[in-house]
């Protein structure tokens, strides 16, 4: 089972770096995971949100947008 580990933290650690190992990619990861973010925000609203998957943003909803992230503790910031 170790060996196990030490080959999925590797393959990790080569496709982190961006060699072209394993069968998807962190973009796909990232889209897939932003879905399910949207259909939570869009629950949470109780309405139908429109995306613009480009800007990752939601035209002209700031109510909708200000869900895409929150306040991060100090002394952390962007």
């Amino acid at each position: 089972m170790p060996q196990k580990k030490n080959i999925n933290r590797r393959r990790f650690l080569k496709r982190a770096a961006g060699a072209a190992v394993g069968t998807i990619g962190f973009g796909l990861g990232h889209r897939s995971a932003t879905v399910c973010h949207l259909g939570n925000i869009s629950m949470l609203l109780g309405r139908n949100l429109k995306w613009d998957p480009e800007k990752e943003r939601f035209p002209n909803d700031e109510q909708a947008n200000r869900m895409l992230s929150r306040s991060m503790r100090s002394p952390w910031h962007l």
